[in-house]
């Protein structure tokens, strides 16, 4: 019954882990991308 709980418990939450993870490598690309586009000047650190 434990096992089985923690089975149904799991599935779930590797689906929503999965998608944080590929929302974040889409929004890493995006700022990468934003970046690359954005005129060349050095930045103010």
């Amino acid at each position: 019954m434990r096992k089985l709980f923690r089975k149904t418990i799991s599935q779930p939450l590797r689906v929503f882990g999965g998608s944080l993870l590929w929302g974040l490598v889409e929004f890493m690309a995006l700022q990468k991308c934003r970046w690359s586009m954005r005129p060349k000047r050095p930045l103010a650190s």
